[in-house]
């Protein structure tokens, strides 16, 4: 191979290298989605922690009856994370980890009946 081929196989490589780069990191700001399905107002306490249980987020809501609240623009920091919720004061707590990045853009916590459930499934 010549030096002007080698320089630009290199160059080409560069470039695909930083357009995949590029790809599988666009990705939205994280949204937090929780609904209230309970015939009954709550108060719902949001803490996302780091896998070494450092604190980025944290939020107190009030919910009504049967409603929803989007919290919108949590973090861009793409990795894993602690998801805890507290409701009504600690009466009802749960934490679980939850994965944000590529394709894990939105986080539902859902308060029923039954208690607390957190969805973090993929989306295309």
């Amino acid at each position: 191979m010549k030096t002007w081929q080698k320089i630009l196989l290199l160059v080409l490589s560069i470039l695909i290298i930083v357009i995949f780069i590029h790809w599988w990191m666009s990705y939205e700001a994280m949204e937090i989605i929780v609904k209230n399905e309970r015939n009954e107002s709550v108060n719902a306490s949001i803490v996302l922690l780091t896998i070494d249980g450092v604190e980025m987020f944290n939020k107190s809501i009030f919910v009504k009856a049967n409603e929803s609240v989007m919290l919108e623009n949590v973090t861009t920091w793409a990795s894993a994370y602690y998801i805890k919720v507290i409701i009504n004061d600690g009466n009802e707590s749960i934490k679980k980890k939850i994965k944000y990045g590529k394709y894990y853009e939105t986080i539902e916590v859902i308060i029923g009946n039954d208690g607390i459930e957190v969805r973090n499934e993929r989306e295309s």
